[in-house]
């Protein structure tokens, strides 16, 4: 399955794949120049999802690879580190040349530069979150646009593995109401395949508000849905 999604994907050598031990539906891709591309698939989400979402999920992963996320958000994530440090470092320095000589040797000024690049690092950190949102969103395209049907299929794993994850998300029911769920992983299937539509209409209709994915390194479910409606359309 791997590789017919990288074939889709114009790749020539086929990602190393891994099955991992761990109690989480999840996929990720990682590598480099020097060890390759992997992709790694966690048994739950064997369990927990029919091939055709499987490979769905793949086509987004594969999605990151292509897209070289991995080098990418590494390189942009150094930035607000070095930042930081710096920043950390003309503070320390500022305070303790202040403390121990007197203001009067530009400790003061030291120690307010630090405190800007500080509070710099941390909006930067920002930036980098939204980065990592873009490229996340990006990925869902590329999962779409190559996989058969992969819209819909991703739709529907987005949706299994956060009620997998989360039984007790508030979901809206076919007679507009609104329940609670009470039940703790791991979920049936059977629960998960009785519930996923009526999941992915709720956020059909939901409106995420800026803060609530202000501090998240993907896109709320709602706007991944919503705009996985809207290339539906052009999968394969």
């Amino acid at each position: 399955m791997v590789a017919d999604v990288a074939r889709a994907n114009g790749f020539k050598d086929v990602p190393k794949v891994y099955v991992a031990d761990v109690p989480f539906p999840n996929a990720f891709a990682y590598g480099s120049p020097i060890a390759g591309k992997r992709v790694a698939i966690t048994l739950p989400l064997l369990r927990i999802l029919k091939p055709s979402e499987l490979k769905a999920v793949l086509g987004h992963e594969i999605g990151h690879l292509r897209h070289r996320d991995v080098e990418v958000l590494m390189a942009v994530g150094l930035l607000p580190t070095v930042i930081y440090w710096l920043g950390w470092s003309l503070w320390w320095g500022g305070w303790w040349g202040g403390w121990s000589e007197g203001r009067n040797n530009g400790g003061g000024l030291l120690l307010l530069i630090g405190l800007v690049l500080i509070a710099v690092s941390f909006l930067f950190n920002l930036f980098v979150l939204y980065i990592n949102r873009l490229r996340e969103a990006y990925a869902d395209i590329n999962g779409a646009l190559t996989v058969e049907n992969g819209a819909r299929n991703l739709q529907r794993a987005l949706a299994k593995i956060t009620l997998y994850m989360d039984p007790n998300i508030v979901k809206r029911t076919t007679n507009g109401t609104l329940r609670m769920l009470f039940f703790a992983p791991p979920v049936s299937t059977e629960y998960l395949e009785s519930n996923v539509d009526d999941l992915i209409e709720y956020w059909r209709h939901y409106k995420p508000s800026i803060w609530e994915e202000l501090f998240m390194t993907h896109p709320h479910p709602a706007k991944r849905i919503q705009m996985l409606d809207r290339l539906a359309g052009s999968s394969p």
